[in-house]
């Protein structure tokens, strides 16, 4: 419980390692519970965990990153992750500029799958959700009057791009849409 708080809070970087690890804990081995005092012991030596924040300084934009690992879960299960930053809108178009982690997690795939693609669109799809409503939300912390019933119209207000390492998706995606 404890580092789960730490990883959700500042310690992104361990999160994968304790989503893993807390899958194990019914099997309760004394090999899981080395695992895990090897974890800690890394973290204790790195506590310097300290996220900042720095001044945009443009209009913003919602960027979401979306990866997964197909079948690495001792069960044969998948794993999906997400990092969903703000930062300037100069960056849709390859300008350079800070990036503010906004959410972070990964978490156990819902549906079984039967291939890598799968696990990524599973992914894409569930971290796609994290981004529409932040884009939502900050058109809303903007001083608009929102319409829940209306939610795209009002996401669309803030610019936001999912990003992914999976070509293929992309590929699909973008036949799709020209």
């Amino acid at each position: 419980g404890s580092l789960q708080w730490l990883v959700t809070q500042t310690a992104m970087r361990y999160l994968i390692d304790v989503n893993l690890l807390q899958a194990r804990a019914k099997e309760a081995t004394v090999q899981l519970l080395v695992e895990l005092n090897t974890l800690v012991a890394r973290i204790v030596k790195t506590p310097d965990c300290v996220l900042t924040y720095r001044h945009i300084g443009e209009p913003v934009a919602i960027l979401g990153w979306s990866d997964a690992a197909w079948a690495n879960r001792a069960d044969g299960g998948s794993t999906g992750g997400g990092l969903v930053t703000i930062g300037g809108i100069s960056s849709l178009k390859g300008g350079k500029g800070f990036q503010n982690p906004i959410a972070w997690r990964t978490h156990r795939l819902r549906r079984v799958a039967r291939s890598s693609l799968s696990a990524e669109v599973q992914s894409l799809c569930d971290n796609e959700d994290e981004v529409h409503l932040l884009r939502f939300s900050w058109t809303e912390l903007s001083g608009v009057i929102t319409n829940a019933h209306e939610q795209d119209k009002f996401a669309a207000m803030t610019p936001g791009v999912m990003i992914i390492d999976a070509k293929s998706i992309y590929d699909c995606v973008v036949a799709r849409t020209q």
